[in-house]
């Protein structure tokens, strides 16, 4: 084989590995793309599991939410006691759970009621009206009377807020204006010094 035909093999070997270079750099990234994509994936679902625990923990949370704080239980069962009375643990979660349960209750019935009315507030009267169609009549009368008092105490203390605030302003529209009232109260005592002001009109 004379040197030109050496010479035209070694080119055609050159060029075959160049070109097989970028297939074999385009398998490697391949291969990358595939790694960081199994990365993501697994990223996912350890933040799904995550996200699961913490529901869990938010639902758990909810179910103890559910229960009235056994320390203000417990103060109300000691308010009805005499000094030298004490109340067991258990006798203050069942207390608890029979406390939490009623009010529950009560407000589901007067939930169910402004669903039939169309409304989305509960009020007073909702919980009286459930209290009587529950059967607790008796506690419905005692929380009526109450109701009445709170009412007027509101209405009372609505009435001291509002006077106060008007006192405010008008006091604030002293201090905004004081040079005119000044003026004013100068030029009415300037007049009433003043003799010829006090001349009848002779005309």
């Amino acid at each position: 084989m004379d040197s030109e035909g050496r010479a035209d093999m070694h080119q055609g070997a050159a060029y075959n590995e160049r070109e097989a270079a970028p297939a074999e750099v385009q398998g490697d990234m391949h291969v990358q793309e595939q790694g960081e994509e199994q990365e993501q994936e697994q990223e996912q679902e350890q933040g799904d599991e995550q996200e699961q625990e913490q529901s869990g923990q938010l639902f758990e949370l909810r179910e103890q939410d559910r229960w009235l704080p056994i320390n203000n239980v417990a103060r109300l069962m000691k308010n009805t006691l005499p000094m030298t009375a004490k109340v067991s643990k258990g006798a203050k979660m069942c207390m608890q759970e029979c406390v939490s349960e009623f009010i529950s209750f009560v407000t589901s019935e007067a939930s169910d009621r402004c669903t039939a009315d169309k409304r989305k507030t509960i009020n007073g009267e909702d919980i009286l009206i459930s209290l009587h169609a529950l059967g607790f009549e008796n506690y419905a009368e005692v929380l009526k009377i109450y109701l009445a008092k709170y009412r007027h105490q509101q209405a009372l203390r609505n009435q001291q807020m509002l006077e106060e605030e008007e006192r405010l302003h008008e006091q604030m529209q002293g201090e905004q204006y004081p040079d005119e009232q000044m003026q004013g109260g100068q030029q009415h005592m300037h007049e009433s010094q003043d003799p010829a002001s006090q001349l009848p009109d002779l005309q």
